[in-house]
């Protein structure tokens, strides 16, 4: 774990960059920042997608014993549990986004 110091030094080191970018450099920066977290959660969910069709494919085409069933409905409890996290990330996108759109003075985003 960083100690003080180190973390001051951060915090120090944060606010001159802010300085030198200036609201319109930062809100750039944040608004990249939620696109690249749009980019991963693409992953997330693409993983996930895969993840229901591998057991549906292995269920359709092998006998759908009580066992696979139950292994079914575990896998599917748990994408409702990633995508749920998703949503809630992705509230703290669109929270990204405004802050962004705000610093730039652009539009505010619906």
């Amino acid at each position: 774990m960083a100690e003080k110091k180190e973390i001051m030094g951060m915090i120090d080191e944060a606010g001159q960059a802010t300085e030198f970018l200036g609201n319109d450099g930062l809100g750039g920066l944040i608004i990249l920042s939620a696109l690249l977290t749009e980019f991963k959660l693409a992953e997330v969910i693409g993983a996930e997608a895969k993840k229901i069709k591998a057991a549906t494919h292995y269920v359709t085409h092998n006998s759908p014993t009580e066992t696979a069933m139950n292994d079914l409905v575990e896998i599917d409890n748990s994408v409702r549990g990633v995508l749920d996290r998703v949503c809630c990330i992705e509230e703290k996108v669109v929270e990204k986004l405004r802050i962004g759109a705000r610093l730039r003075n652009a539009p505010e985003v619906e």
